[in-house]
């Protein structure tokens, strides 16, 4: 994960790896939310649709944009959380 800061917006470069260990192709859904350090949603990717084949690995890349964020620094070391969802049957 990365950050681009630009005035007052961030956007949000997630990329989040997925592994295939089953015995059959595997569709799923894949879409990330970031939360404060409350844990309360402040953003979510587009849902993706990934189709794995048996043992395959794919690393799936999404963005979000956060509006005016909180910067971290030693004297505010504030940060934020982004949490994986995948949806589907493995």
């Amino acid at each position: 994960m990365y950050t681009q800061v630009q005035n007052k917006m961030a956007t949000v470069h997630i990329e989040s790896t997925v592994i295939n260990e089953s015995l059959n192709i595997s569709n799923i859904t894949l879409y990330a939310i970031i939360t404060d350090r409350d844990g309360k949603k402040i953003g979510q990717t587009t849902e993706q649709p990934v189709s794995l084949a048996v043992n395959e690995k794919r690393t799936v890349k999404q963005k979000l944009t956060v509006n005016d964020p909180r910067l971290w620094s030693l004297e505010d070391p504030y940060l934020y959380r982004v949490i994986p969802v995948v949806k589907g049957k493995w």
